[in-house]
C-alpha cells in the first residue's frame, strides 16, 4: 500500500521525499521510510531493478547471499553462501517491492532537478513533482563508460560495451567468422569475459592502459568468499569511513594463468582505429572480429547537471558528508562510491546506509513539523 503524498510540499504533486531509482538502494530506503510512515515517491525510468534487467544473462554476483539481502527477513531465502545469478537477484528485487508494498512509478524518467529555498522541483516525463528532500539512488549501471578513440566511428570492426553484452550467440552474430575478440579493460568484467570467450573457443586478447592487478588465486578464493564479510566488519569497526575505497581487480586463477602464459595476448591502450585494424600505442596492430569494452560505468548524474555539484576527483561522485551533498542541503546520495564508507557502492553497504539515511530523514522531517523554517535550501 503506497503512502499518500504530502500536500504541504507542493500540492497534489508534492511529497516529503522523492527517491530517484528503484534498484536495491531506492527500494531499501523506501522500505525503511515506509516503516517510519514518511511520505515518499519512487521514480524509475524503467521497471523495478531496471539495471539488473540489462546485465548479461550469465552474470553472477561475486559475493554470497548473506552479504546481499536487503532485509534480515530475507536472510533464509537462499543458502548463506549461495552465489546468485542476475536473474535470481532481479526476481528478489521484484518480490522485495511487493512484500513491502512499495508503489514504484515505472517508466517515469527524471530529466532535470532544480532547488529553491525550501524544496526541489523534479522534472519528469509525466510532469513536475515537488519535494522537501531528494534522494538520488540511480547507481552506475545505466551509464556505461566508452572511451573516445580516434577512428572508432568510421571503423568496420563491430564494437560492443559490456553493458550491452547478451551472450555468446550475440558475439558470434556480430563477428561474422573472425574469432578474435579484443577486450578493452583490466578489471572484474574483463576477466569474466576473457574466461567465457576462451572457454567457448574464441580467441580473446586484452588491451589495458594501466598494469593488470589480479585478485586471489582459485585455491584461496573459497576461503575469502566465506570470510570476507567478517573481515570487512572488523575493518569497519577499526577504521570506519577512514578506509580507502575497494579496488575491484581481475580474477586470479585461470584468467591470470591465461594471460601470464601468453595464451591470451595483452596490448597497451588503443591509439586509433584504421578501417579494420586496431593500432596500439606501441605501434602493434590487430585485426579483431569485435572490440568489447569492459571499461566500467560512471554514476548516473546527468539529470542533476543544473545543480552544479562539485565531484570527487578520484571517484567522480558528488562531494558528500554522511550521504548528503555538501553543495545542496537535503540532497542525498545512496549507493555511490564512498558515500559513507568503503562499502557504500555495494549491496552489503547499501542495506546499512539505507537504514541510517532513513533515520536522518525522519529526524529532519520531525524537526520541520515542529518548526517549518528549520528546513532550508539556503
Amino acid at each position: 500500500m503506497a503512502i499518500n503524498p504530502c500536500r504541504e510540499a507542493g500540492g497534489e504533486n508534492g511529497t516529503d521525499v522523492v527517491i530517484i531509482g528503484a534498484g536495491p538502494a531506492g527500494l531499501c530506503l523506501a522500505a525503511h521510510l515506509q516503516q517510519g510512515r514518511v511520505p515518499f515517491r519512487i521514480l524509475e525510468r524503467g521497471n523495478v531493478g531496471n539495471s539488473w534487467r540489462r546485465m548479461p544473462p550469465g552474470l553472477k554476483l561475486v559475493s554470497p547471499w548473506n552479504t546481499n539481502w536487503l532485509s534480515a527477513n530475507d536472510a533464509g531465502r537462499h543458502g548463506r553462501f549461495q552465489q546468485l545469478t542476475r536473474v535470481e537477484y532481479l526476481e528478489y528485487l521484484r518480490d522485495y517491492a511487493d512484500a513491502n508494498n512499495l508503489s514504484v512509478e515505472s517508466h517515469c524518467p527524471v530529466t532535470s532537478v532544480s532547488a529553491t529555498e525550501n524544496r526541489f522541483s523534479v522534472e519528469t516525463a509525466r510532469g513536475e513533482i515537488f519535494c522537501r528532500m531528494l534522494v538520488n539512488a540511480t547507481g552506475y549501471f545505466s551509464n556505461p563508460i566508452r572511451p573516445r578513440i580516434r577512428g572508432a566511428e568510421a571503423t568496420t570492426i563491430p564494437q560492443l560495451h559490456y553493458a550491452d553484452y547478451r551472450g555468446l550467440e550475440q558475439i558470434r552474430a556480430l563477428m561474422k567468422g573472425n574469432g578474435s575478440v579484443l577486450i578493452v579493460g583490466k578489471r572484474l568484467s574483463a576477466g569474466q569475459c576473457l574466461l567465457e570467450l576462451h572457454d567457448a573457443g574464441f580467441h580473446p586478447a586484452v588491451s589495458h592502459r594501466a598494469p593488470i592487478e589480479f585478485g586471489c588465486n582459485d585455491w584461496v578464493w573459497p576461503v575469502v568468499y566465506r570470510s570476507f564479510a567478517l573481515l570487512e566488519a572488523v575493518k569497519l569497526r577499526l577504521v570506519d569511513h577512514k578506509a580507502s575505497r575497494l579496488d575491484v581487480r581481475m580474477p586470479g586463477g585461470r584468467a591470470k594463468a591465461l594471460i601470464q602464459s601468453g595464451t591470451v595476448p595483452t596490448y597497451p591502450a588503443i591509439d586509433r582505429f584504421d578501417r579494420d585494424v586496431v593500432i596500439f600505442s606501441d605501434g602493434r596492430e590487430l585485426r579483431p572480429g569485435l572490440v568489447l569494452y569492459a571499461t566500467g560505468f560512471a554514476a548516473e548524474l546527468r539529470h542533476l547537471n543544473s545543480l552544479n555539484l562539485r565531484v570527487c576527483r578520484e571517484t567522480g561522485v558528488p562531494l558528500c558528508r554522511d550521504m548528503e551533498s555538501v553543495d545542496v542541503p537535503n540532497l542525498f546520495f545512496l549507493g555511490l562510491e564512498m558515500a559513507r564508507t568503503f562499502q557504500s557502492r555495494f549491496l552489503r553497504g547499501i542495506r546499512n546506509d539505507a537504514r541510517l539515511l532513513a533515520r536522518t530523514i525522519e529526524t529532519r522531517l520531525a524537526a520541520v513539523r515542529l518548526n517549518p523554517t528549520e528546513l532550508s535550501m539556503a
